[in-house]
């Protein structure tokens, strides 16, 4: 499925309303739910991120973990327990090995939201949902969901229109 959005506005919308149905959403995974995000950067990411924090309901202010790699916080009124946000840009796959990111992957309990998902994507599980960020025009992003669950269909260009 694919979105097209015209601003950062937009672009939050997808995120927060991705946020709300997974809020809610109880699948039977041995494993985290894993969202992968990939794009250039200023590609929407963290935009998106903002904005999935705000359908998830949590209060806490959204930031890039560039620099600190992974943010845990804790949801409360959700079918997970904590929600990870990781940023593996700076990191190479070796040193993903060594910094135990298996153990968060490996709890159904968490969901994890990765920027740079594809520097790892052998370490990911193999069922994971997979947004790409594609540049179109200054603000203009397109935005490719690939949804394996099939929960997220409701999410269409109309329905993010600021």
């Amino acid at each position: 499925m694919k979105v097209v959005t015209n601003n950062v506005k937009e672009t939050q919308e997808v995120g927060r309303k991705m946020g709300q149905i997974i809020k809610d959403t109880s699948l039977d995974l041995d494993h985290a739910f894993v969202i992968s995000l990939e794009g250039d950067l200023g590609g929407g990411k963290t935009s998106f991120m903002q904005g999935f924090a705000q359908g998830l309901d949590l209060d806490e202010k959204i930031l890039s973990p560039t620099f600190i790699i992974c943010r845990k916080c804790k949801l409360s009124e959700s079918s997970f327990q904590y929600l990870y946000h990781c940023d593996y840009y700076r990191l190479d796959p070796e040193e993903n090995k060594e910094v135990g990111f298996q153990d968060i992957f490996s709890n159904s309990q968490n969901l994890v939201v990765v920027e740079w998902g594809n520097k790892i994507k052998s370490m990911l599980p193999k069922l994971s949902l997979v947004i790409k960020f594609d540049f179109k025009e200054k603000d203009k992003r397109s935005i490719n969901i690939i949804d394996p669950f099939k929960i997220f269909d409701s999410i269409n260009n109309e329905s993010v229109k600021s």
